[in-house]
């Protein structure tokens, strides 16, 4: 009798601030490719205009959960993959919804491992967290509709290391948008450390968005396997990192 085909969870990217899943096609086609269904939400607390305004962290986090919802009904199993601030909301959403977790409840399916691209990976403690965000500031405050706006700067420091076409950088920065005040200050309840599934986080070496030092802070944190790539805080740019990026992926879905 031929062996039954190993079923491939399915991918659940959650992007980062400013940023909508357009901005990452690059990496969602790589994944897809390699044989994996990727659901990639836009989150309600990142767009252009005044529907952000006011959202928060649990309104990010029932976005996720009503996409996952028919896959982890059907019993499927799940990898997130959270990329900066995606990871706030990918850690409450998988604290909620792990694998063993779901089973405790009586459930099939849920997620079985996390990865963290760059990406906030929630402390234990506030004495536990330290200030993750680049040398130089790239967005201010607009205090009458409580929303973060981009500086230009933010193009450089998004793309610049890993989009060397100042033209491409330009057009994504056009794409981006703002961010709503009270998804940042949110306060989280699940910490990356206590998420009961395996962690990896991809800590990229040359990212001026996060530094890497407070990447690897957060990862050793939470005690994740951790990749080191040369990239910036987009490496879904280089075909290359495109490439570690789906073996980290396959690696995380224990296929690998």
């Amino acid at each position: 009798m031929a062996a039954t085909a190993v079923e491939k969870p399915v991918i659940l990217f959650v992007h980062g601030a400013f940023h909508a899943p357009c901005h990452y096609t690059p990496l969602i086609k790589g994944i897809q490719r390699a044989g994996y269904t990727v659901l990639a939400p836009a989150l309600p607390s990142s767009g252009p205009d005044a529907s952000i305004v006011g959202k928060a962290l649990a309104d990010d986090v029932a976005r996720i959960t009503e996409v996952a919802a028919p896959y982890l009904d059907a019993g499927r199993e799940l990898v997130v993959m959270a990329h900066s601030f995606g990871g706030k909301p990918g850690t409450e959403f998988t604290g909620a919804q792990a694998v063993p977790e779901r089973k405790r409840r009586g459930l099939t399916g849920g997620v079985r491992a996390i990865v963290y691209l760059a990406a906030f990976a929630p402390p234990g403690s506030p004495e536990q967290s330290k200030h993750h965000q680049g040398e130089r500031a790239f967005f201010d405050l607009d205090r009458d509709s409580g929303t973060f706006v981009l500086r230009p700067n933010a193009a450089q420091i998004f793309y610049g290391v890993d989009m060397p076409d100042s033209q491409t950088r330009q057009i994504l920065y056009s794409l981006l948008g703002r961010q709503s005040a009270a998804s940042l200050g949110a306060p989280h309840t699940f910490s990356a450390a206590e998420l009961q599934v395996p962690r990896t986080y991809v800590v990229c070496t040359r990212d001026e968005a996060v530094v890497p030092q407070a990447q690897r802070d957060m990862a050793e944190g939470c005690s994740a396997r951790i990749v080191e790539i040369d990239a910036g805080h987009s490496p879904w740019f280089v075909d290359g990192h495109v490439e570690k990026l789906v073996e980290v992926v396959e690696a995380a879905a224990g296929l690998k």
